[in-house]
């Protein structure tokens, strides 16, 4: 395991580069909010809209033309709800809240609202997940440029590039669930090599409260959840173990509550009491087999022709060093666990970008590009030209994932691979509209001005980084 200081780079600064990463990718995110995903995803803006303008999470009653009830809603008591957890509701609704302050609002203008709500949800979720992995794999490697470089790959050359555009219940889900990994990760590893004597902490607290809380916006967090636990577990400490649990309880209990006082029961999720298959298991052997080719092997679907650079990464994790087994294997758990969840539902999260379902799983299995870039005990390390093959890759993700972030995530053809569909429609001129380019533009030109005055400090105070 690699210090900060066996590179002569102060923690301080490695946090630093981790915020440049930030605003970076912030900026370039918002870059693809547009138009066909505000529009196409209004269900996500019905419900915000619904708490904020009426105070509840039924959804009828709005006046905005765009925010009329269609799919994934369901009758329950006389009212309409969504077939989604409450969580991005709830969060997005603090968002438009303080919009609707400034004067913003769906009623005067759907597209720029929806784009804001987006633009401070999911984009800089997404943001943060790219630089947890940056620090994460910083730690592993001790490399700034490899860990830059699988950062990126993470954000942009996963379907979380896409999803990113969306106020999307899963983007959220998956935050909260990646950070209460880092949080553990941060806790055993990245504090304890600084110096820091363990202990029962916050962070491990925090990380079993976010891993509940992260159920409140998707319950496809449930593999995560569960190898988030198995990660406490294999330390075998136990003041840890009752910590996480109490904490895991407090999170759990927004999502509870909302079942308790909507549907009358707190185990009665909006799917169930509206008799959706989603997200529960079906077991049948010709539904799973049909699912694991759509989610493995399909050429219009499979993860592998969306982000080729996933595949390697799973590789990855086998060359991780040998004191990392407990992180090695939780994250290999994350994966698997999510794709037994999946395959073992009757619905595949149809008529969008790439295989959906998948989306949790991304910046854990992602950690597993680490594996390529940093030396085991014994100095050996993978040869160049594999790591040429995994950059190959990670460059050929980014440019697919591009084409369902320009597009829209919304595609029905999914017996055809969103790549060449997109590819044809993009040269052709037909794009949507993109309200958010100089916010964008601002963000990246700032993460340069912090870059160079990074350089700068750097160049006025040498060796402050070997000192710390």
């Amino acid at each position: 395991m690699i210090k900060f200081e066996r590179k002569g780079i102060s923690p301080q600064r490695v946090v630093f580069t981790a915020l440049i990463l930030f605003v970076f990718s912030f900026g370039f995110l918002a870059l693809f909010i547009n138009s066909n995903d505000t529009n196409a995803f209004n269900l996500q803006q019905m419900g915000i809209e619904s708490l904020v303008e009426r105070g509840h999470f039924y959804l009828e009653g709005s006046r905005v033309p765009q925010l009329q009830p269609m799919g994934d809603t369901f009758l329950y008591n006389g009212h309409v709800y969504a077939a989604k957890q409450p969580g991005q509701f709830v969060i997005g609704s603090a968002v438009y809240f303080l919009l609707r302050l400034f004067g913003v609002s769906y009623m005067k203008n759907y597209t720029l609202a929806g784009g804001l709500v987006t633009l401070f949800t999911s984009v800089p979720m997404t943001a943060a997940m790219m630089a947890l992995v940056f620090l994460i794999v910083f730690h592993i490697t001790g490399s700034q440029g490899s860990s830059i470089m699988i950062a990126f790959f993470t954000g942009l050359g996963t379907i979380l590039f896409p999803y990113s555009g969306v106020t999307h219940h899963d983007v959220f889900g998956t935050f909260f669930s990646f950070l209460a990994f880092f949080l553990l990760f941060y806790n055993y590893r990245i504090r304890r090599n600084n110096g820091h004597s363990h202990g029962p902490s916050l962070p491990v607290f925090l990380a079993g409260f976010f891993s509940g809380f992260s159920l409140f916006s998707s319950l496809l967090q449930l593999a995560p959840v569960m190898s988030i636990a198995l990660y406490v577990l294999l330390f075998r400490r136990r003041k840890d173990i009752v910590l996480f649990a109490a904490a895991f309880l407090v999170g759990i209990l927004p999502m509870l509550v909302f079942n308790w006082s909507v549907f009358g029961n707190p185990l009665t999720f909006p799917n169930i009491a509206g008799h959706f298959s989603d997200t529960m298991p079906h077991f049948n052997l010709r539904n799973i087999l049909k699912k694991v080719f759509f989610y493995m092997l399909s050429p219009s679907n499979a993860v592998f022709f969306y982000s080729p650079v996933f595949a390697f990464s799973l590789g990855g994790l086998f060359r991780f060093p040998e004191d990392l087994f407990p992180e090695k294997t939780a994250l290999l758990a994350c994966v698997l666990l999510l794709l037994c969840h999946i395959c073992t539902m009757e619905t595949f999260g149809g008529s969008q970008f790439g295989p959906r379902y998948l989306l949790p799983a991304m910046p854990f299995g992602m950690i597993g590009l680490a594996g390529y870039f940093s030396r085991k005990k014994d100095g050996s390390h993978v040869p160049n030209l594999i790591r040429n093959i995994v950059m190959i890759a990670g460059v050929v993700s980014i440019i697919i994932c591009a084409t369902g972030s320009l597009m829209g995530v919304m595609y029905h053809k999914i017996y055809m691979h969103a790549f060449p569909v997109y590819l044809r429609r993009i040269m052709s001129g037909h794009l949507p509209l993109f309200e958010f380019i100089y916010p964008g533009l601002f963000l990246i030109a700032l993460s340069f001005v912090l870059y160079f005055f990074r350089i700068f400090s750097i160049h006025i105070s040498p060796g402050q980084g070997k000192r710390a």
